[in-house]
């Protein structure tokens, strides 16, 4: 009984806990404008939405503030100031808009630790006392 415990004590003891970090980044969804009401998909507050039209391209935001009211006009893209780690705004070719949101990920920073299986750890575990017992039969 007292061998089981410490099989199991010591695998308790070697097995590191695993943790997950969120990491926080952004998103950037190109689409295609159509009527108002054909959007089928909803974005946080505080997205940021970009219009492309000829030769500029507005910036707006949903208003953390007021999120019924819609979108507040920032400015043009270029003179506004945009969070530092929003990725650049590209619009591939056919895609007149954009929305940047900010999502959260599990991400694995540091890098997670190899952890055994319990049961490879009984296994040792029972093989190491394999070992001190033949060596206790064999003194006698």
């Amino acid at each position: 009984m007292t061998l089981r415990v410490l099989a199991f004590l010591a695998m308790l003891l070697v097995a590191a806990p695993v943790h997950a970090d969120t990491v926080t980044t952004w998103a950037v969804d190109y689409y295609l404008r159509g009527p108002c009401c054909s959007d089928t998909k909803f974005y946080p507050i505080c997205s940021y939405d970009f219009l492309l039209g000829p030769g500029y391209t507005t910036v707006y935001r949903q208003d953390p503030q007021d999120p019924w009211s819609g979108r507040k006009f920032l400015g043009f893209y270029g003179s506004v100031t945009l969070p530092d780690d929003l990725p650049l705004i590209a619009f591939p070719v056919g895609t007149d808009a954009a929305i940047a949101y900010q999502i959260t990920v599990a991400g694995s920073d540091p890098p997670p630790t190899a952890v055994p299986e319990p049961m490879t750890l009984v296994l040792v575990a029972t093989g190491i006392a394999g070992l001190f017992g033949a060596r206790r039969f064999y003194r006698r």
